[in-house]
């Protein structure tokens, strides 16, 4: 008590014996509580049960850390400005775009922009009229069936940043070519040995559509309970996990959704999150990003599960939360190791609808998706394509090229490449809702994604 008091820390009446009181305050301290209660003190506890699995297993490069501040016209400002200097910083790596000009110095004849494209429009002759801006002005772009970037506008779109080639007359900018920011081609890591890494994402625990049967069947495969010989030999090489969001059916995400649910309270529902993922050896580190049906802001990006809600899953010695999206950097012991990007995906929905490139393939086009956005270097490149927190710095473009890129959402599996990215599109554990019905939506679940990290070979488990 004497000791508490030193520290200026009040003790609630709550707090039993304490063993451990010098470390204890000190994480008191770190959390900026000055209250010692039992909750706190049973958190302390577990925290200290943490499995460490160190910088060279798993390495959070890049994750949200939120910030509590009221948003206003000028942060928006400073948004889009920072998008468009991240983004440029990108395409001056490009030897054919060093002598962009800037629009407030643009001059009659041939010229390179670096520019965003504030609105997209068709005109009644039949060309496209792309208005570009950049922090020293606007101008407005003339796109003609004659020039190579006409059929380039099928993946160009407002908010967008990059290059435009083209030339200047009068009062307009005769478009030649867009150059999109895109990923150089990516040299795969050397790993040494078989090891492998697992993709799941969309488990909506909670749902009276969750699939508990089949995800026991993962369960009892990772335990090396469930198949062949080599089925149960590739389950033991398995050592790491990502979870892509939607952990838990949530509550109130969209209409009559109490209809559909087994468990109708937040904590019950990751309570059984919980009690399913404990099952998993607990020398293979799991990391989780939240998505848009879990218990926190919808706004992008997204900060990792607060411990407030998700307190017992944090306290399982191998879960390892994150932010959505994430840079997470595993099995870096003899070699740079393998970046993995892991988003949700949210943007996805109003990309499928709004892009004509990804208008003609839908949500069967997860490839097609997966390339447009490493194209882009970005997200969500369409301001309304997702909520989005204006921030200082625009957390949802992708200035480091992943050795994987991963997401979830669409609740369909699908893996492709793209200049040397592996592209995995995660399934889900939910049958088809009366929702999915409705917008003509057909989910593939239960079917998981498996990579070899030591030469990129990946397969498809179906546990359904």
């Amino acid at each position: 008590m004497n000791k508490f008091m030193e520290e200026g820390i009040l003790v609630s009446s709550d707090l039993k014996d304490v063993d451990d009181v010098e470390n204890f305050i000190k994480f008191l301290k770190e959390k900026g509580e000055v209250v010692a209660t039992n909750t706190l003190y049973l958190q302390f506890k577990q925290s200290k049960k943490k499995k460490d699995f160190g910088d060279s297993l798993v390495k959070i490069k890049k994750s949200f850390e939120p910030q509590n501040k009221k948003f206003s016209v000028e942060d928006w400002v400073k948004y889009y400005n920072n998008r468009y200097e991240k983004i440029k910083k990108i395409l001056l790596q490009r030897d054919d775009i060093r002598d962009f000009v800037r629009i407030q110095d643009l001059r009659s004849g041939q010229a390179t922009l670096i520019a965003m494209v504030y609105n997209i429009r068709e005109t009644a002759k039949g060309n496209y009229l792309v208005e570009l801006e950049d922090p020293t002005g606007s101008v407005k772009g003339i796109v003609t069936p004659k020039k190579d970037s006409f059929s380039q506008m099928k993946e160009i779109v407002p908010d967008q940043v990059l290059g435009v080639k083209g030339r200047k007359s009068g009062i307009f900018f005769f478009i030649d070519e867009f150059i999109l920011p895109d990923i150089p081609e990516k040299e795969k890591p050397k790993i040494d040995e078989d090891v492998f890494a697992v993709f799941m994402s969309d488990t909506h625990v909670g749902s009276n559509m969750f699939l508990p049967k089949e995800f026991n069947r993962f369960l009892d495969w990772i335990n090396g309970k469930l198949g062949n010989k080599s089925q149960v030999e590739l389950a033991k090489k398995v050592k790491y996990i990502f979870i892509s969001g939607d952990l838990v059916d949530g509550v109130g995400i969209y209409p009559e959704q109490e209809k559909e649910l087994e468990i109708n309270d937040i904590y019950g529902q990751y309570q059984k999150f919980t009690e399913l993922i404990s099952k998993i050896p607990e020398e293979i580190p799991i990391i989780v990003i939240p998505g848009n049906h879990d218990a926190i802001r919808l706004a992008e990006p997204q900060p990792m599960l607060s411990k407030d809600i998700v307190r017992d899953l944090y306290s399982l010695s191998n879960v390892i939360p994150a932010s959505n999206p994430s840079l997470i950097n595993i099995h870096g012991m003899n070699s740079r190791g393998v970046d993995v990007l892991t988003y949700h995906g949210y943007s996805f929905d109003y990309l499928v609808s709004n892009v004509k490139e990804l208008e003609k393939v839908g949500y069967e086009g997860a490839d097609v998706i997966m390339r447009f956005l490493l194209r882009s270097r970005h997200l969500a490149p369409i301001h309304g394509s997702t909520p989005i927190a204006p921030l200082p710095d625009d957390f949802l473009v992708i200035d480091q090229v992943p050795d994987i890129f991963t997401a979830g959402h669409i609740h369909k599996a699908k893996i492709s490449r793209y200049k040397g990215v592996l592209n995995i599109m995660s399934s889900c554990f939910q049958g088809r809702t009366i929702f999915q019905e409705r917008v003509g939506h057909h989910p593939e679940p239960a079917k998981i994604p498996i990579v070899n990290l030591k030469n990129f070979e990946t397969r498809l488990i179906r546990f359904g």
